[in-house]
């Protein structure tokens, strides 16, 4: 596939400072019909998480269009090997609560996953219970 367009979108909501719900729309009628189909438009669309105002359909949106892809070139029960160690690779570099949701619907899926990709759903709940100790020492 042509990413041209994607990256294209990509440029204009990271400009924009915002992806809105008529963008998604947009994304998903227009620029990616089908789903993901290759690694880089994963990692295009992993490279939007960091924009300042995300619609809230975003992230379970992202999640579900990453695990299809991760899933769809792999034969249960587990993910393919070479996926799986792309996306540890490229989640390790997400935001947290992005990376915990790919997985977890990587797992609704069934898909046995290897150890260090499954530490990615650990990794925010232990930034949480670190943040609430030190509110809890400071109150």
């Amino acid at each position: 596939m042509d990413t041209a367009p994607l990256i294209l979108f990509a440029q204009k909501v990271s400009a924009n400072g915002r992806l809105l719900f008529a963008d998604l729309r947009r994304l998903r009628r227009d620029i990616l019909p089908e789903g993901i189909t290759t690694r880089a438009e994963a990692e295009v669309l992993l490279s939007l998480d960091h924009i300042p105002r995300l619609d809230g359909a975003w992230g379970p949106y992202l999640a579900e269009a990453v695990a299809r892809f991760a899933v769809s070139g792999s034969e249960p029960p587990g993910l393919d090997p070479e996926i799986e160690t792309w996306l540890t690779r490229i989640l390790q570099a997400t935001q947290p609560r992005t990376a915990a949701s790919i997985v977890r619907a990587i797992a609704r899926e069934g898909r046995e996953m290897d150890e260090r990709l499954t530490a990615l759903v650990r990794r925010p709940a232990r930034r949480a219970e670190t943040t609430g100790q030190a509110a809890s020492e400071m109150g």
